[in-house]
This record gives C-alpha cells, structure tokens and sequence, in this order.
C-alpha cells in the first residue's frame, strides 16, 4: 500500500512556543559531562547534577546508559562513600523521563542505609518520573527503597519503570495525589534481608492524603503492597494491580478503618503465606476479601523471561476498574490503556500493567532532521474497515467505555486515513524549537469482527530529540 506522507511542520514549530517556559536538560551517562550547559548538543552527565539546576519548571530528559556511583556518581556523597539521595525538596513543574525504559538506567549501587534513592519531599509539587529502570537499592529491604515519597509532597505521578532487585521499591509515607501505576516490580535474585522485599510500602495516616496505586504487575518479590492507614486518612485507591509468585504475602494489612479506602480488582495468586491480608475487605470493610479481588493464575506469558503480558483467555483480561483518574492513559507499553480486547463494544482496561490488543504502533527514525516510520501492527489484517492517525502533543485523555482511553488534544491533532498494515512517513524537521517536545502518537481502528463495530485504539509517547 502506499506511504501516506503527514505534513507537520508548520503545527509543530507553532505549538513548541509555549513549551519555552519550561527548561530542558539532557543528561548522558556515557558522552556527557557536568561542565556541560546540559543542552541536547552538550549534556550533563549525572542526574545528580541536573536535579540541582534548578528548582522549578525543568525537564530532564535522560539518554541511555547507567547512572550509578561508579559510572556517574550518582547515589554516592564523595566525601564519606557512604549512599546519597536526589532530593526534590520545594521543586515544581519538574519531569524526569528516560528516552527508552530498558537502556535508561538508575542503578542505586547496592549500598544500605537509604528509605529512597529518589527523595520527594514538602513543598514538590507535579513530579513525574516515568520510562526509567532502576535497581540494586540494597541488600537488606527495610531502609531501602528506589523512591520514597513524603508528607507535604502534591500531584506526583510515577508510572512506566521497570523496577530490580529495589527491594522497598516504592515508600509513600504520605502526599496529595501520588499515583504509581503501570510499572512492573521483581527480583532477579533471592532477597538475603532480615525483611521481605517489597513492591509498594503505603503508610499514609495524614489528613488530606490522597494517593492511587494501580495497574502494575509484581513478580517474585516477598511483598507486592503492604498497606495500612488510620481514621484520618481520607482516601487510597488500590486497584487492578497483580502479584505472582510473592515468596511472603501479596497484600498484608495492618490495621483498617472503612469506606476511604478503595481496594478493588486486584489479583492475587502463588503467594508463600497468604495471597491477601486477613483484614482486607471489600473496599475497606472486613472481613471478607472483595469478590472483585480474585486469586487465580493471571496467565502473564513469560514473567520470568521478562514479558508481562497477558496470554488469551487471562482472568486479568477486561476484568478491572475504569478510573477517572487523569493519569490513567497508557499501559507498561505505552499502548492504549482500555482497550476492547474481548470485541463486546465495551471496553475495560485490564488488570496488571500490560493491556491486551491486535493493535500496536511502531516507529523508527523518529527525530529531528529525519523521516521517521510509523508502521501500523495488527494481528487481524483483514477485519478493520478504516482508522486513522492522531498526533498531539499534549496529553488531554478522557474515558469513554465504548473506544476506552482516548488522548490527543483537539487543538493540536493531524489526522490521516489510514488502514492498518499502513506505513506512515513523518518528515521531521531540524529546529532548536523543538528540542524536548513530547508528542503522542495515537492510532484508532474501526473494527468489524461480526454484527458489532468496535473501536480499538493504541498509543506511543515520543520524544523529539
């Protein structure tokens, strides 16, 4: 079929203006160096440094390679040897996003005696940290952690990581809309700790707490989500998230106190001493565990080769809750997240972080100065009436149980016919405008599959280097 060439320039260049306001930096582990301006050309080498650029309105946009002690100094305090945080205490408007979650590493160093490597703290208010693996946080789980999010903390969404080996990996002692959601967390080797890894530490009990942990898959740790909160914490959501093969327990509970917790559509299965606490209950109530919190197989495809996802037939598949929660948008893969995937014309997301589909994009070449290739997947060639390409470079996603999650923004969007099977090229022009733009990238589908027309969509975050 014939290339359909998509003509942008003119939409891209105009909509980078506003995006001058924020500030963005560029850090290279293997050809950067902190003596740098930490421009695309030029960048930084630790995220140490380029944390501490300054406090407010920055992207840091971390290019492949490791940043650990040993390689950039990361993680380590120079004067006692001893492990260091990256603190965002008073930080605003600050993104820290790897080019490719596998390549992108924070490697931690293994050292104990850190809650978290990534410290959020009082007066850090919008937060993302997204696409990034991070590991070897320590050899002994308790005090140890990849990030730890602290009371006073607002609007931090963590999303998109591939944790190793964190062992605490994420302790949230408190903040106002902090959500951690489609990341994977396991353990490549047996934890040797006096304490249990594990995935998701909640120990929220302030007033005015309000946090959203959903939509991730734990494998092999000792604990996927250990939780408790008292009288005055208003609100916890837990919700579509997975844990396999947990050598300790899945969901252990210390203490509840009713209805301002929301613990729903969770799966549970192969744990070493319980697959859920005995206290959980139906959305914080006791003492039954909720009939929508299951404990069966997921029947994830290879966990233990490193694919997540979900095999056909999946109790995970179309079974979870559709949130309202801005952040819902892409799963682990950055494919669209509610997708129709049982084709009943209603679409639900699924549990764990990796949403079942026959519709996928793939891209190449996508940066300045190239033509970049946007192949249209599909498994079903020969069932899809026409579709189209969405391209937008803000994220304004909304609901709709017919299509699921649906992103680009009206004001910024080129559509092109198109049928799956189709190649796309993008001609992308060379611009210093450009520099650090993200654009989203959305293919939806109609699809015929018998008497019902049903909407598939899926998507892909880009960054214009």
């Amino acid at each position: 079929m014939k290339p359909n060439v998509l003509l942008v320039v003119a939409l891209l260049c105009a909509a980078a203006i506003p995006a001058q306001s924020v500030t963005h930096y560029w850090i290279d582990a293997v050809n950067g160096s902190d003596t740098n301006p930490g421009t695309r050309a030029q960048p930084f080498k630790s995220l140490t440094w380029a944390v501490g650029a300054g406090f407010a309105n920055f992207h840091i946009h971390v290019l492949p390679g490791v940043y650990s002690p040993a390689t950039t100094g990361d993680f380590l305090d120079p004067s006692t040897l001893a492990p260091s945080r990256i603190s965002l205490n008073n930080h605003q408007n600050v993104k820290i996003t790897g080019v490719d979650t596998s390549t992108c590493i924070l490697d931690f160093g293994a050292g104990n005696g850190v809650w978290g490597y990534i410290f959020i703290t009082t007066g850090a208010v919008d937060i993302e940290i997204s696409h990034l693996t991070m590991r070897n946080a320590g050899v002994d789980p308790w005090g140890n952690g990849a990030i730890e999010v602290n009371w006073g903390a607002q609007t931090v969404d963590i999303h998109n990581c591939y944790f190793e080996q964190t062992y605490s990996t994420l302790i949230l002692w408190g903040g106002y809309d902090v959500a951690f959601h489609d990341n994977v967390i396991t353990d490549a080797v047996v934890n040797t700790g006096s304490w249990p890894s594990v995935g998701v530490r909640v120990r929220t009990g302030a007033a005015g707490d309000r946090t959203y942990i959903y939509n991730n898959t734990f494998y092999a740790i000792g604990q996927g989500i250990s939780w408790s909160n008292d009288a005055n914490n208003p609100q916890q959501w837990i919700q579509n998230n997975v844990c396999l093969d947990c050598t300790a327990s899945s969901y252990p509970n210390d203490a509840y106190a009713g209805a301002h917790i929301v613990f729903e559509n969770n799966l549970a299965f192969n744990s070493g001493t319980w697959n859920y606490g005995p206290t959980i209950g139906p959305n914080g109530s006791a003492p039954a565990v909720s009939l929508t919190n299951i404990e069966v197989d997921p029947m994830l495809a290879n966990p233990a080769a490193g694919d997540y996802s979900l095999l056909p037939g999946s109790p995970c598949i179309e079974s979870g809750s559709a949130m309202t929660h801005p952040y819902m948008m892409n799963d682990y893969a950055d494919n669209n997240r509610a997708v129709d995937s049982d084709e009943d014309g209603i679409a639900i997301p699924d549990r764990g972080a990796i949403e079942t589909t026959d519709l996928a994009l793939h891209v190449t070449n996508f940066g300045q100065g190239q033509v970049a290739v946007i192949d249209i997947q599909t498994s079903n060639p020969n069932t899809w009436a026409f579709g189209g390409l969405f391209v937008s470079l803000n994220r304004a996603p909304f609901y709709n149980g017919w299509w699921g999650m649906f992103g680009p923004d009206p004001l910024g969007v080129v559509s092109v016919g198109g049928i799956p099977g189709t190649q796309i090229h993008w001609s992308l022009p060379a611009s210093p405008a450009l520099d650090g733009l993200w654009v989203y990238m959305q293919f939806i589908g109609l699809k015929a599959p018998g008497t019902v027309f049903v909407l598939k969509g899926s998507g892909l975050s880009a960054n214009l280097l």
